[in-house]
């Protein structure tokens, strides 16, 4: 027993450091993958740090370009309204010297002055652009007050004088010339006689149902046949009227009455011989033929 240990102890000797050894193994592997760890996390929060920076630096390049467009605009802004002043020689003057006497506008340092500024600016022109906008509309009512519907001597000039005729004129009734229309502003309703019935090739059922009697120049009632709306043009100007078709012998073709003077918005004169109206800013006029009233 006693000869048997030491080839017993020195087996003992070696397994022990090898087991030694294998601790240290483990334990250098161990730091490895715990420096590989940290070395791993420290790597995704500098990216993600790196991340947010780039961002915010984007976002501020942003803005500052932005800011700069604004600039941009405002100064644009200001180069033509001073353009825009100097063209006149007066009111460019003064301004000149309100704002040589106005002292130096303090620099934009904010989005939000810039802002308020260009705001400022556009009520401006805004209201510039209503004040032209009034002043156009004032001129147009002062030119069509300047325009009166009336009638002096000078309209005279022409006619027959002294007479006692009717006011007789042609229109052009549905596209077609039509001479010897009655102008009469006593009468309440447009009349169609045969003759301008039969012209313009109209027939029965091209009439509504009107039953009112009228009553002739004679005196006498007249049963109307029916009637019909046409169109009745003068230059360029056209209103509609109902014409109440009737069976008896005029030396008229048709009468128009107040319902187309006053679709018109026209005024009449036996005396001068002439209708007129407005039209597009102007006086208009349809002269009478005494000859046809005759």
């Amino acid at each position: 027993m006693v000869g048997s240990g030491p080839h017993q102890t020195e087996p003992a000797g070696s397994q022990r450091q090898d087991n030694f050894l294998n601790l240290e193994r483990e334990r250098d592997q161990g730091k490895h993958r715990e420096g590989s760890v940290r070395t791993t996390h420290t790597s995704k929060n500098h990216f993600r740090v790196r991340s947010h920076v780039s961002q915010k630096q984007d976002d501020n390049k942003a803005l500052q370009r932005e800011i700069e467009d604004l600039k941009k605009k405002l100064r644009h802004e200001q180069r033509r309204r001073s353009a825009s002043s100097s063209n006149t020689s007066d009111e460019g003057d003064d301004n000149y010297r309100q704002r040589s006497r106005t002292p130096p506008r303090k620099p934009v340092t904010s989005l939000r002055q810039l802002m308020d500024q260009i705001d400022k600016y556009k009520r401006v022109e805004e209201d510039q652009q209503l004040g032209k906008g009034k002043a156009k509309e004032s001129k147009k009512a002062k030119k069509e007050a300047s325009l009166v519907l009336g009638f002096s001597d000078e309209d005279k000039i022409g006619t027959i004088q002294p007479h006692d005729d009717a006011l007789v004129v042609t229109l052009r009734i549905k596209g077609y010339d039509v001479k010897r229309v009655l102008v009469d502003q006593g009468s309440a309703v447009e009349v169609m006689y045969p003759d301008l019935y039969k012209g313009l090739n109209l027939k029965p059922e091209d009439l509504t149902v009107y039953n009112s009697p009228l009553v002739s120049f004679e005196g006498k009632t007249v049963t109307p046949r029916g009637q019909i709306r046409l169109p009745i043009q003068t230059s360029s100007d056209m209103v509609e009227v109902d014409f109440i078709v009737v069976d008896a012998y005029s030396p008229y073709t048709a009468i128009v009455a107040r319902p187309w003077l006053h679709a018109l918005e026209a005024v009449s004169s036996t005396l001068h011989q002439k209708v007129k109206y407005l039209s597009k800013g102007q006086v208009k006029e349809i002269v009478g033929n005494q000859t046809l009233a005759r």
